[in-house]
């Protein structure tokens, strides 16, 4: 899924797959100094939790969100650069259903 604002562009991907898991890998092309990751079911709307930048370069992020495969969820996603924060509400349609483990 790529995200953009004028020059500033995120792509979040599904790194892999369990039964009540995802692990969800975000990259930017400008160094991020913070990233949150929350999912939006229907009944239920976590609250955001810390990615971990996976480098020195703070373009690479990563976190493991429990997720049950509900129909309809969303992904929350806010992120600092630069001093800006910038927010995305994404469908979970471009997950899938299929397992990638």
């Amino acid at each position: 899924c790529d995200l953009a604002n004028g020059d500033f562009q995120l792509t979040l991907r599904l790194s892999s797959r369990t039964e009540t898991e995802l692990t969800m890998e975000l990259s930017s092309r400008f160094p991020l100094q913070q990233a949150l990751i929350g999912v939006v079911a229907a009944d239920d709307e976590s609250a955001p939790a810390p990615m971990r930048a996976t480098d020195a370069t703070a373009q690479i992020w990563m976190r493991e969100i429990a997720f049950a495969g509900e129909t309809g969820s969303l992904i929350r996603l806010a992120v600092v650069a630069q001093e800006s924060t910038y927010y995305a509400e994404v469908p979970m349609t471009f997950i899938g259903g299929g397992r990638e483990d």
